[in-house]
């Protein structure tokens, strides 16, 4: 079965949803201010965009049922270092010093752009290597 890329929509829709309510649950508050929500809310709409579309790929790539369960094991096992990286990756922007840039422009470009660069790549990854271990381990039996 060949998933359509439909899903995508629905994987960026989860992440928001899911980095905010670990937030919550875990301070009791959504932390920052109305900006700062905002952009990470856009930043994990990235994040679920850029990982669903090279999960929905891998899946449509697989052969068998086993493959596509190590793919999505692999994405399912990576999703809390994504949230982690996502939510640490935006420390980085502190180097350059807030002389470098407007905050305006920090906010509003940057801080989501480093969300889901980070947030996304061990999702990525994840997938990746699932999808090769269920093709070498199915091409090897």
């Amino acid at each position: 079965m060949r998933p359509s890329y439909s899903w995508v929509i629905l994987i960026a829709g989860f992440w928001p949803l899911v980095a905010l309510g670990v937030t919550f649950l875990r301070f009791g508050e959504l932390p920052g201010d109305g900006d700062q929500i905002a952009a990470a809310v856009l930043g994990f709409l990235l994040v679920g965009m850029l990982s669903g579309l090279v999960l929905i790929s891998v899946l449509r790539r697989t052969v068998s049922r086993s493959t596509s369960a190590f793919a999505v094991g692999g994405y399912v096992l990576a999703a809390p270092f994504g949230y982690v990286l996502g939510i640490v990756g935006p420390l980085s922007l502190e180097a350059f010093g807030e002389e470098w840039m407007p905050k305006s422009m920090d906010y509003l470009l940057l801080f989501p752009l480093t969300v889901g660069f980070y947030g996304s790549l061990p999702l990525v990854c994840g997938a990746v290597i699932g999808f090769l271990i269920g093709y070498i381990i199915n091409r090897g039996s």
